[in-house]
């Protein structure tokens, strides 16, 4: 009976990884995920820095609309200041052009290996991983692929999640990714318009009312910044328990 006891205690399950299912311990085996962390942390601090970069954005609009609406007038106002207005916007706008080319690669460098990620435990996914990169410019699937990828991608996430911690909650983050696509789809339309309103301004009053519009879609950009960074917050909280779950269940993590 002493033996027979001892057995049963030597037996006994001593940690996570063996607590899964031997059919699940199995396949996770023989998948891989990488590591997402450092990308959504960089992801996180480039979009504060569109966030800021934004924010001096309207403060040198209103300089600019103090400006046209003397030079709009006929008050006091020099040649020197105009020339300072324009080579500050100029400098501003160079600025705000390359972060914001920065955040599109390092966004698409998150995006397309949290999705590898979903492909490579098996889950279900409408594209390919290389389609979380290009799907954005081509025209026609870039207003509907990223988005149902993304979707895909807190989809999988949390049924795996459900598996492997399920006393592990995400709630909301399909909500948000609504709201950012929708945010996401208007801005950009909205920054077409008054990019055209800018090309065609050639009066003070024109140029006021251009500028006025351009103080309105740098808000919506810092709105949409702010949906990107919270939304890439769940989703990395998200990815880094599934990469500490993954490992325990016998999987292998990679963090090139």
């Amino acid at each position: 009976m002493d033996i027979e006891q001892g057995a049963q205690e030597e037996q006994r399950p001593t940690d996570h990884k063996h607590i899964v299912p031997n059919f699940q311990k199995n396949s996770y085996a023989s998948k891989a995920f990488w590591s997402n962390t450092h990308r959504a942390k960089i992801l996180i601090v480039v979009f504060w820095i569109i966030i800021i970069a934004s924010m001096v954005g309207i403060a040198l609009d209103f300089f600019e609309l103090d400006l046209l609406e003397r030079i709009d007038q006929g008050t006091g106002f020099t040649m020197e200041e105009a020339d300072n207005n324009d080579s500050r916007q100029l400098l501003a706008g160079i600025i705000i052009f390359v972060i914001r080319i920065i955040s599109i690669v390092v966004f698409i460098n998150w995006f397309r290996r949290a999705y590898g990620n979903i492909i490579r435990l098996g889950e279900e996914a409408t594209q390919s991983e290389s389609a979380a990169a290009w799907s954005w410019f081509v025209p026609i699937m870039n207003l509907y692929v990223p988005v149902k990828i993304m979707s895909e991608i807190q989809t999988g996430y949390d049924n795996h999640l459900s598996i492997l911690k399920p006393n592990f909650k995400t709630v909301g983050t399909g909500l948000i990714i609504g709201l950012w696509w929708t945010v996401h789809i208007l801005n950009n339309i909205y920054a077409a318009v008054v990019n055209r309103l800018i090309s065609n301004s050639e009066t003070a009053s024109e140029m006021m009312v251009a500028t006025q519009n351009s103080i309105y879609s740098e808000i919506f950009t810092i709105i949409e910044a702010l949906l990107v960074i919270f939304m890439v917050y769940k989703i990395s909280r998200m990815e880094s328990e599934l990469e500490t779950e993954h490992k325990k269940a016998g999987g292998s993590v990679f963090n090139p």
